[in-house]
């Protein structure tokens, strides 16, 4: 995590809220777990009005942050990239309503290409439940990335029923699924990734 103390966060979240016309917001790293915190950059989310690409890695936030910040990009058609990875949700039934958020979020944007959600511990439940909910039925989404989120083989088999394309591996040794979609924009490849 980074050094940066807490006066220093509240300080760069306020400047944020100065920033209305930022395209691409990439926070790593920064110590957000306080959901006072989650609630500023929520607020901040809200008046980014040409926001395209957010990413929050391993910025340690909350499920109530979370949850408030998915909630915010429910309204934003015009987000492209979004990555949440390494913020751990877990797969507490508690965090279901994060997990309902961010299925709206991602079932409400037609701009959404790229999606990270590695790295957060959600399991079988909540990953299957964002795949058939929303993420199988995305026009748009180009690539889904979700390793590191301790998925069992019959989750994976299931999943791998849904994207009906057999797995191939990357260089990481990942399975990766393909789906391939058709839209407006042309051909788009849907990768999903598993940590065996």
């Amino acid at each position: 995590m980074s050094g940066l103390s807490d006066q220093l966060v509240q300080t760069l979240l306020s400047s944020l809220t100065k920033c209305e016309v930022l395209v691409k917001l990439v926070l790593k790293d920064i110590p957000l777990s306080k959901d006072s915190n989650g609630s500023k950059l929520a607020k901040c989310i809200q008046n980014l009005y040409k926001l395209e690409n957010l990413q929050l890695i391993n910025c340690n936030l909350s499920a109530r942050s979370l949850l408030l910040i998915a909630k915010e990009l429910e309204y934003n058609i015009i987000l492209q990239n979004l990555s949440l990875a390494r913020n751990v949700l877990r797969k507490h039934a508690s965090n279901r309503e994060v997990v309902n958020s961010l299925i709206a979020m991602i079932s409400n944007n037609k701009s959404l290409t790229h999606l990270d959600l590695s790295d957060m511990f959600l399991g079988d439940t909540f990953i299957t439940q964002i795949v058939t909910e929303s993420v199988a039925g995305s026009k748009s989404l180009a690539a889904f990335h979700f390793s590191g989120n301790n998925v069992s083989e019959k989750a994976k088999n299931e999943i791998f029923k849904i994207f009906k394309a057999p797995p191939r591996r990357d260089t990481a040794n990942n399975l990766i699924f393909d789906k391939v979609n058709d839209t407006s924009f042309g051909s788009l490849q849907q990768v999903s990734r598993f940590d065996d």
